[in-house]
């Protein structure tokens, strides 16, 4: 069974999960999902997918939605912003008043960070920006391992959907 880490913008998630046969794949999103979708008239979607509890993020994790991690998870983390970000995330000591735009960069490295501190095979995403365009996909996964396949929810389904669905 492959395990598919479900990014936030890819709620409602209904879409990419009944594409694929339901006994092939473990679908689940970070913790971190639950709070961008708060009050959104999508958070329900998620209520259907497994969670994944995000690895613990000062100002921005919530106690008892989070889990402390090791420093292979700072190096993660730090590595993961600066590749999405294009090294334009500030640094640590510089993160106190994060401008609307990097808010979602941090999240977003947070939610592939415990994707792979889980151990799960596929990220599926819509955010190309981040993720893919300019070489990042080939940098994240040859960074963070080949197991961890990005793909946009198109690709997700071309891939492993069924065509009678």
């Amino acid at each position: 069974m492959k395990t598919v880490t479900l990014d936030t913008n890819i709620a409602p998630v209904e879409r990419v999960t009944a594409a694929v046969p339901a006994s092939d794949f473990d679908f689940a999103v970070i913790s971190v999902t639950d709070r961008e979708l708060s009050g959104s008239t999508v958070q329900l979607s998620v209520a259907s997918v497994g969670r994944v509890l995000e690895t613990w993020v000062l100002g921005e994790s919530v106690l008892g939605q989070a889990v402390l991690g090791g420093s292979r998870d700072a190096d993660c983390f730090e590595e993961a912003l600066a590749i999405i970000s294009n090294k334009a995330f500030p640094g640590r000591e510089q993160r106190g008043n994060l401008t609307p735009g990097q808010r979602p960069q941090l999240r977003d490295a947070m939610i592939f960070c415990a994707h792979v501190r889980a151990h799960r095979d596929i990220v599926v995403t819509n955010d190309s920006r981040g993720f893919i365009d300019g070489g990042r996909r080939a940098v994240l996964e040859e960074r963070f391992n080949t197991i961890n396949k990005i793909m946009t929810a198109d690709e997700f389904i071309a891939t492993y959907g069924s065509p009678w669905r």
